[in-house]
């Protein structure tokens, strides 16, 4: 390879990783324009290097405004690079998705979006399981509410003010006033439920995990029919949850120490 094609290269990678760190920043969508007055590079050089990202999954353009977003690839580079949580937490959820006899998850924020990380499921699953790297919204997810209740609250806010609220299900919250209220809610109790609005006959139960320092960095969640899991005896999977999101943060502090 000639010197100067080697440079070339290397200067395209360089610019590719730049465009993906643009996505870094809030609003976390953008349009070859934006990016490219962003970087200081041409249209056409943006939209190559947008494009190549694209067919390889880091970006995805979203069709109504035809901006970009972090795509799934890039999400699995994200959660691949979390084995220091991902590790302690794998065998706490096999145990207690053993106990519960329930699929059990865990997820976090990347960017601006709450991830399914990590998962462990029954032998028979009742129902379609959720896959590492989906994307849980933040207005009806269980794991969501947790992520948000418990967000920087700038972040939160401008969360909460921008985020689609499409209506999933019957009970899903549509009205921000409204989700502001459950969010305070969760804060204060310290747990979230997903009472059917992601999927109709599917009740969710999250509570937050917590590092050594006492942030929260995830949530932890059980996830049932509603006629196993629902609104009258919810609390009673309370303990079980808080028991192993304090075993996780146990043996996080352990594996730093």
């Amino acid at each position: 390879m000639e010197k100067g094609e080697k440079e070339s290269r290397v200067r395209s990678v360089a610019r590719a990783l730049a465009i993906l760190k643009c996505f870094v920043k809030p609003p976390h969508q953008y349009g070859i324009t934006e990016i490219s007055e962003m970087l200081k590079l041409s249209k056409g050089t943006v939209h190559l290097l947008v494009k190549t990202l694209e067919s390889e999954g880091f970006l995805v353009q979203i069709e109504k405004t035809r901006k970009y977003r972090v795509g799934s690839t890039a999400c699995e580079l994200g959660v691949a690079a979390l084995g220091d949580l991902r590790i302690p937490a794998r065998t706490h959820l096999q145990h207690m998705s053993y106990d519960l006899s329930m699929p059990c998850y865990l997820a976090i924020v990347i960017g601006s979006k709450a991830v399914l990380i990590e998962k462990a499921e029954p032998v028979n699953p009742f129902m379609v399981v959720m896959q590492i790297g989906a994307i849980m919204p933040y207005h009806t997810s269980s794991m969501g509410k947790v992520l948000l209740a418990y967000a920087d609250p700038e972040q939160r806010d401008r969360l909460i003010n921008h985020i689609d609220l499409p209506a999933m299900t019957p009970n899903t919250i549509t009205n921000r006033e409204l989700l502001r209220k459950e969010i305070e809610e969760v804060a204060k109790q310290g747990y979230a439920v997903d009472r059917e609005e992601t999927l109709p006959g599917v009740f969710c139960l999250a509570v937050p995990v917590r590092d050594g320092t006492g942030r929260v960095i995830a949530a932890l969640s059980v996830v049932a029919p509603s006629t196993s899991l629902n609104r009258d005896n919810y609390w009673q999977f309370l303990p079980t949850l808080q028991k192993y999101s304090n075993l996780i943060t146990k043996d996080m502090t352990h594996m730093k120490g």
